[in-house]
């Protein structure tokens, strides 16, 4: 490929004429080459890869934060194609820094597809399904969720599939290719090459709780790794950047609602309440503020809302629940 080519590619990728082929082979032209593509065309370049498939804006901005993160930039240097607040154009080597990052990144994180060839399936409030997937790993969606993911992969590319919502993950081993597979969610990617695992996005935030196997969490905006053993929980949200990691929980806790139970051992009232309201969509308001840490211990069914609202009016001592309009108050 000559460099006529490449100002071809360049100028169709401006004119939104690239094909799925088109872009390949320019992000190849671009990491071979010793010189790197310039401000316009790398933000350009940057929009396009992040379609394919297209992400939440939260997942593309936290990689495209951890590509700048990693420019060593002197704070005297300006930058166009970085931080807000700054103008100008990056230094030659910086742009090559970055093109070399986002190809690295590009290519761990996402397929080159076409935008339609995605599989999605969804789940209804107080619905769940179970999935095989072409590599023979399993999927448990819970309720109010969605995956997207390529209908195959080919031997030579990791397994990627995309989360929002709550899901229980058996991944069949690749030992011969020793292809890893990845559940990517808006504020973490779990890297795994085999293991059972419960990913929830629900709320503000990612739990990850490992029942068996080793995976590692990668975090785009810390651009930091976290390794996890058996029985380790981790919640994450890059809202405030907090990280929760225990060891050696109890795994009826996390993963009891792909049968159908969803267990609390000394669980605040409030956790119990918006577990309830994620999973069934309705609006549960409690009243008095001291009850929001009222300690539950027992279990509430996944997929029978009144049972679940019955369970939980006969066992909280000294509170009623009642229905008023469409929103469930307990007081």
């Amino acid at each position: 490929m000559n460099e006529h080519t490449r100002e071809e590619l360049i100028e169709k990728l401006f004119q939104n004429r690239c094909t799925e082929e088109d872009l390949k082979k320019l992000i190849q032209m671009i990491q071979h080459s010793s010189r790197p593509p310039d401000q316009r065309t790398m933000e350009r370049l940057w929009d396009e890869v992040k379609d394919y498939p297209r992400l939440q804006d939260s997942i593309s901005k936290s990689i495209l934060a951890a590509v700048l993160n990693r420019i060593e930039v002197k704070p005297e240097e300006e930058t166009g194609f970085a931080k807000p607040g700054r103008s100008g154009i990056l230094p030659y080597k910086y742009l090559a820094i970055a093109a070399s990052l986002l190809i690295l990144l590009a290519s761990a994180v996402w397929i080159f597809s076409t935008r339609n060839s995605m599989d999605v399936i969804e789940t209804a409030f107080g619905e769940q399904r179970s999935l095989q997937l072409s590599d023979g790993s399993r999927v448990r969606l819970n309720a109010n969720s969605t995956v997207k993911y390529p209908p195959n992969w080919v031997d030579d590319q990791d397994r990627q599939i995309w989360l929002e919502g709550e899901a229980f993950f058996e991944v069949e081993k690749k030992p011969e290719s020793q292809q890893k597979f990845h559940v990517i969610t808006r504020d973490v990617i779990v890297e795994v090459l085999g293991t059972t695992f419960n990913v929830n996005t629900q709320e503000d935030q990612t739990t990850v709780y490992l029942e068996e196997g080793k995976v590692q969490l990668f975090l785009p905006t810390l651009d930091s790794t976290i390794e996890m053993d058996e029985g380790d929980l981790v919640i994450y949200s890059q809202s405030d950047g907090h990280i929760t990691h225990r060891q050696r929980e109890m795994a009826d806790i996390h993963t009891s609602w792909k049968d159908g139970v969803l267990t609390f051992r000394g669980a605040p009232l409030i956790e119990v309440v918006n577990r309830v309201e994620d999973i069934y969509g309705v609006t549960i308001e409690v009243r008095n503020m001291e009850d929001h840490t009222r300690e539950i211990n027992f279990p509430l069914p996944v997929n029978d809302l009144e049972t679940a609202i019955s369970v939980l009016d006969k066992t909280v001592t000294g509170l009623t629940i009642r229905r008023e309009s469409e929103v469930y108050v307990i007081e």
